[in-house]
């Protein structure tokens, strides 16, 4: 009655287990295996197919006196709701099955701001319908909610229901990412109706590999569920397109961490004032509301690539790259490695030069010279020893580590953290090493030197290190990025939208 776009509410009917089965079967039927090893899924989220086969058996009667009479049929309502949890249930009561809420009186006090609630869960809703031949009431109570809802896709001028291309990285971090798509992913999307392809990953830049061949028309967005690694193949497979700004320009970007740092989708969540967990994240996709997320555009000597999240040299890229022996153990493998690069203290000199925030900025980015040409006179220059290069556009490089608190999704700059040898130690490097957190403490160090800007340059004047973009190697040698502002809408809110209801999504 409602069709399968009713993101927030289902009405589907039963009357005997025999419907029941049907309705199963057809569940089991939808997903079909494909050549390439992928799951589409072509009929989720259609409960209404059942119905829909008895209408049409309806419909191809001649003689109206035939026309079948349910008594036992009834309209169930089902309501999915994410709320945030309230302080006051917090306690050793819940432990118990126990709670120290309490309901509220006729004078409640002024509500809880939302960086004070809880962490989502779920508390769903399960109505039966009153029976009647008009469900006009029904309609526009499911309209009513979801518009109160604010669902993205329900708020268009033109209702659609969307479709998405679901990557899932089963080998990242510590091989959770197929059990969260499993257990809250896939359910989730079921609830709020969204379509949606699955693409189980096999082998190292599968991503990439599907994206570049990808018919786009077909989507609306792209989830990923895994680590960074992932965003990075898929944005480089689009890159790699010809129609690449189209692309950028017409899918949204949805992301569940299920790898070993998760930095963009912590980003996202901070910045959309929601705790980290994956069942935010995906609350987020389903709410489909979308703001704007700067990538930008890096060269080396003869590849071009993609950013969203971090370029890293020196220190903080020997972590990442050569702690990939100790993966097994999550994030606790950066631990272990930065406290032995701590101790060894190595420094590599370079030649970094930066464009500064100009009062007048470009929307559509900076020009940026030729690698083998100098930069212009507006551009600053630096030759020094360096130990540690650190260049981010998110607030996050990881779940746990707010690398640049200053920075959000849509700035329009880089953030450059610089630590330069001389006069440095060792026990100060591993001080600062041990600043890194979720409160981005390293930042109130003298050691920490920041620049803004909106390109820069680096040149390597000695080897050892690498080139560390989004968590991935590339070309050594020199390297050239500016950023691309506002280039890819993705699933969350951000800090320019109002955020003062603490109320604002509280529900599904």
């Amino acid at each position: 009655l409602f069709g399968p776009s009713d993101a927030l509410t289902h009405v589907g009917f039963r009357n005997d287990k025999a419907r029941k089965v049907q309705a199963d079967e057809d569940v089991n039927q939808s997903l079909i295996d494909k050549n390439d090893g992928t799951k589409e899924e072509e009929s989720k989220c259609d409960i209404f197919k059942p119905l829909g086969q008895d209408m049409e058996k309806l419909f191809a009667l001649d003689n109206t006196n035939e026309i079948p009479f349910d008594t036992q049929a009834t309209a169930i309502l089902n309501i999915y709701c994410y709320p945030r949890q309230h302080p006051s249930l917090k306690s050793w009561g819940n432990w118990f099955g126990l709670s120290s809420f309490k309901p509220t009186t006729p004078n409640p006090n002024p509500p809880t701001p939302v960086d004070n609630m809880g962490p989502r869960y779920a508390h769903h809703r399960r109505f039966e319908v009153v029976k009647s031949e008009d469900f006009a009431d029904s309609r526009t109570l499911v309209r009513a909610i979801r518009e109160v809802a604010q669902l993205g896709h329900c708020l268009a001028e033109q209702e659609v229901t969307p479709r998405y291309l679901v990557f899932v990285n089963p080998a990242g971090g510590q091989k959770k990412a197929k059990s969260i798509y499993d257990s809250i992913v896939e359910p989730m999307l079921e609830q709020a109706c969204v379509y949606h392809d699955l693409v189980m990953t096999t082998h190292a830049r599968h991503a990439e590999e599907y994206m570049i061949d990808l018919n786009v028309d077909r989507y609306n967005g792209i989830i990923v569920v895994g680590g960074d690694g992932v965003i990075h193949e898929a944005l480089q497979g689009i890159r790699k397109r010809p129609d690449a700004p189209a692309v950028l320009k017409k899918l949204k970007l949805g992301v569940v961490g299920g790898g070993s740092s998760n930095g963009l989708a912590k980003s996202i969540l901070h910045e959309s004032k929601e705790l980290y967990s994956p069942l935010e994240s995906t609350f987020m996709i389903c709410k489909g509301q979308t703001c704007s997320l700067d990538l930008s555009e890096y060269k080396t000597r003869d590849n071009s690539y993609i950013s969203f999240l971090t370029f890293s040299y020196a220190m903080i890229a020997d972590i990442d790259i050569d702690s990939e022996v100790l993966r097994c153990l999550g994030g606790l493998r950066f631990d272990l490695w930065g406290a032995y690069l701590g101790i060894r203290l190595h420094s590599y000199a370079v030649r970094l030069s930066y464009l500064p925030v100009s009062k007048e900025r470009n929307a559509d980015g900076v020009e940026l010279p030729a690698l083998e040409d100098p930069v212009p006179s507006s551009w600053t220059t630096i030759e020094d020893d360096i130990v540690l290069l650190w260049v981010s556009q998110v607030s996050h490089a990881s779940a746990t580590i707010m690398s640049s608190p200053s920075s959000s999704l849509q700035s329009g700059l880089f953030h450059i953290k610089l630590i330069r040898r001389k006069g440095l130690s060792r026990y100060k490097m591993c001080k600062w090493l041990l600043s890194l957190d979720s409160q981005g403490s390293h930042m109130e160090s003298d050691l920490t030197e920041v620049i803004e800007c909106e390109a820069w340059r680096l040149e390597p004047m000695s080897e050892g290190s690498y080139n560390n973009l989004d968590g991935e190697v590339v070309q050594s040698g020199p390297i050239q990025g500016k950023v691309l502002p506002s280039a890819i809408q993705i699933f969350g809110r951000s800090t320019l939208q109002d955020l003062s209801n603490p109320h604002l999504g509280s529900t599904s």
